[in-house]
C-alpha cells in the first residue's frame, strides 16, 4: 500500500539495522517549516533545498574603471543580482546567513591605457581581510585585454562578509565591467 514508512531496515550490504524514512510510492517528500518547504527530495532522489544561500551578481555598466592609485586594492562593484535565494548579497558584499564551507567565484577582464608591465591582482576578502586571490604579470595595451579569475572554498561564520577587490602596479591597468566580464558567484556547499 501507499504511504510513509518510518522503521529500521536490516536490508542493507552491512546487515546492520538502518534507521528508514521513506515513501512507498513515487511522489515527493517535502520538509519543511512554518509552510516553507526547507527541503525536497522527488521519487527519483532528486534533492532540491529552495533556501540553500546562493548569489550571483554582476555589473551591467559597460565601462572602463580606471584605479585611483597603484598598489591599492579597490573594491570592485555589483549592481546586478542574477540570484540572491535569501537576500544575502548588498551593497556589494554577500554576507553567509549560516556557518559552513562556501564556494567563491569572481571574474574581471582586466585591460591598459598603454603598453608596459603590469601585475593585476584579483583577490576576495573576507571580513575586508585578504583571502584569496590570484595575479598576473605581464606586458599588456589596450588591444591586450583578458579575463582574470580567482575561485576557491572559504570556511565562513554566520554574518561574515565576502567582496571583490582589485588591484594594479600602474594606474595605466584597468578592468573593464560589463555583464559578461565582471562577475561574482557565491553558494554554500556544506
Amino acid at each position: 500500500t501507499d504511504g510513509l514508512v518510518i522503521g529500521l531496515s536490516s536490508s542493507d550490504d552491512t546487515n546492520d539495522d538502518s534507521a528508514l524514512i521513506g515513501l512507498k510510492e513515487s511522489g515527493s517528500m517535502t520538509f519543511q517549516t512554518n509552510n516553507t518547504n526547507h527541503l525536497i527530495i522527488d521519487g527519483n532522489g532528486i534533492v532540491t533545498m529552495p533556501l540553500q544561500p546562493a548569489s550571483i551578481a554582476h555589473n551591467n555598466a559597460n565601462n572602463n574603471i580606471a584605479f585611483s592609485s597603484a598598489d591599492t586594492y579597490e573594491l570592485v562593484t555589483f549592481n546586478i543580482e542574477t540570484i540572491d535565494k535569501n537576500a544575502d548579497f548588498a551593497s556589494n558584499a554577500f554576507t553567509a546567513p549560516v556557518d559552513g564551507t562556501y564556494y567563491v567565484n569572481a571574474n574581471v577582464l582586466r585591460t591598459a591605457t598603454s603598453s608596459g608591465s603590469i601585475t593585476y591582482d584579483l583577490a576576495i576578502y573576507v571580513n575586508s581581510s585578504l583571502t584569496l586571490y590570484s595575479r598576473h604579470h605581464g606586458d599588456n595595451s589596450g588591444s591586450n585585454t583578458a579575463t582574470q579569475n580567482v575561485t576557491g572554498l572559504v570556511d565562513l561564520d554566520a554574518s561574515d562578509t565576502v567582496q571583490v577587490y582589485a588591484r594594479v602596479s600602474d594606474t595605466k591597468g584597468q578592468r573593464y565591467q560589463s555583464q559578461t566580464t565582471t562577475y561574482f558567484h557565491v553558494f554554500l556547499l556544506a
